[in-house]
């Protein structure tokens, strides 16, 4: 029986820091678990070698699971649609393997609809897909087809069960050889879920509001197989490391106990405590990101971020008194910025002198969030980007802003 499945990253973007991709390296995993002959094409080796070049591979494969991870960039001062970029290589696949292709990915769960029919496809899977994959191989195991597993287009993922029982952190040993390559920092994830509702978010929809934690001895035991490789640099994917702060200490005290020379960076918000800023320290954290979106208490509110400037500066002490670097993320000329809030936004970045910015004009309106309802966008195409940008500033000011900050601070580009 034919039991190969090629996974492919269908992600164009350049980044500055980049990661394997955590969700492939899971899915990649379970099906190497389960006997399956494994293939990853990332994206760029697909424009490098052209794809005539991978024609037998695709002919000879029972499951082509394609990863997109983004739709554009997110920058309303220059949009790049990912979708647009991709639809040479995508329109290939389908044309010629609709049958036994599967879509996935952040990007994708989305917007799972319009681009499954955007490309004439029929299978994808929708959220962590752990479960939902571990199940499809075993259906095809048993000699059924694609088409009868997704009695429904779409498998969204299950909400009932803990996803850690399938996507294990050891299965990023099986895949990594695949896939080596010593420009990328390995990721892990420590937990699902995050206490934030801000009004652009995307993530609640995709992981349904679960909050499933990792069993902290397998992190341990991840972090120790890390060092045993020689691996120096890892970096917490969660959403939001600190979003049970009582859980991000445990993890931490655990982490310290460990002899190793590895360097962590984390997603962060300002909920740090001189106790998390001291352990966080142990466990080998030197960097944190902070989303902030901006350091005006006005936007902040709007944004309905559960945090205000005092406790981000606050946080910037504790942190910094620890020797970690911090990176501060804004949002800059958004649909509720004034003169006002970006003078106080800018006044404030001096005051608390991140040791590094990202910042992008305009707020990517996605569906199914608070913003797109009240930018009543339901007659407009969710694949082409679309931004809440400022009433009152131009985005020439906004650019200007970035620039000026920018040649204070140096900037760090975001996965």
């Amino acid at each position: 029986m034919n039991r190969k499945i090629i996974f492919i990253d269908m992600n164009p973007a350049i980044v500055q820091i980049p990661i394997y991709q955590l969700g492939i390296c899971f899915l990649g995993g379970i099906a190497i678990d389960k006997k399956w002959d494994v293939d990853i094409i990332e994206f760029s080796d697909l424009q490098a070698m052209g794809l005539d070049f991978y024609k037998e591979k695709f002919d000879e494969a029972r499951c082509i699971a394609i990863s997109i991870r983004n739709i554009d960039n997110t920058e309303g001062s220059n949009p790049v649609s990912y979708i647009d970029i991709i639809r040479k290589e995508m329109e290939y696949l389908a044309c010629r393997y609709s049958e036994k292709i599967v879509l996935g990915g952040a990007g994708y769960s989305i917007l799972p609809n319009e681009i499954l029919d955007l490309f004439n496809l029929k299978y994808g899977i929708v959220g962590r897909g752990g479960k939902s994959l571990s199940e499809m191989l075993d259906w095809l195991d048993s000699g059924n087809e694609l088409e009868t597993f997704f009695s429904k287009k779409i498998v969204q993922s299950r909400i009932d069960c803990d996803i850690y029982q399938y996507e294990k952190l050891e299965y990023i040993w099986k895949i990594i050889p695949l896939i080596q390559n010593d420009s990328k920092k390995l990721g892990f994830d420590t937990h699902i879920g995050c206490n934030g509702y801000c009004v652009y978010c995307t993530y609640p929809n995709i992981t349904q509001n679960r909050n499933n934690k990792r069993n902290i001895d397998e992190i341990c035991n991840f972090i120790a197989v890390a060092q045993e490789k020689g691996i120096n640099q890892l970096q917490i994917v969660d959403d939001i490391f600190n979003s049970d702060i009582i859980y991000a200490k445990e993890i931490c005290k655990e982490i310290a106990k460990i002899s190793h020379n590895i360097k962590i960076s984390c997603y962060l918000s300002p909920d740090v405590d001189e106790e998390l800023a001291k352990l966080m320290s142990k466990a080998g954290i030197i960097e944190a990101v902070m989303g902030i979106d901006s350091l005006s208490n006005s936007i902040l509110n709007k944004m309905n971020k559960n945090f205000d400037e005092k406790s981000i500066y606050e946080a910037r002490i504790k942190l910094g008194k620890e020797k970690i670097s911090i990176a501060y993320t804004f949002i800059v000329g958004s649909l509720y910025e004034t003169d006002e809030t970006l003078e106080e936004t800018k006044a404030n970045i001096f005051k608390h002198m991140p040791d590094k910015i990202t910042m992008q004009y305009g707020i990517r309106i996605y569906p199914n969030t608070r913003l797109y309802y009240e930018m009543n966008l339901k007659s407009k195409s969710n694949l082409k980007p679309y931004f809440a940008v400022s009433k009152t500033l131009s985005k020439e000011k906004c650019l200007q802003f970035m620039s000026e900050i920018k040649r204070f601070i140096d900037e760090r580009k975001m996965l």
